[in-house]
């Protein structure tokens, strides 16, 4: 199964200096779902995810966790 990184959210959301209802508002989400996003506790909809890519400048596939091969 293919997780959401949510650290890995978190951290390019504070690259671009962005507060959770900062990007909620730039992907349409609440920061309450960008919180339970981001500590892994919600699932996003690929929807979703596509609209915080977006807002954040990257590939919805750059927001999965990445498994060892």
């Amino acid at each position: 199964m293919v997780k959401v990184d949510g650290r890995k959210i978190r951290e390019l959301r504070k690259q671009k200096e962005w507060t959770q209802e900062d990007l909620g508002k730039k992907a349409v989400v609440t920061q309450m779902m960008i919180h339970g996003i981001e500590v892994e506790a919600k699932k996003p909809s690929a929807e979703t995810l596509k609209r915080i890519a977006d807002a954040l400048g990257v590939l919805a596939d750059d927001l999965y966790k990445k498994e060892p091969a």
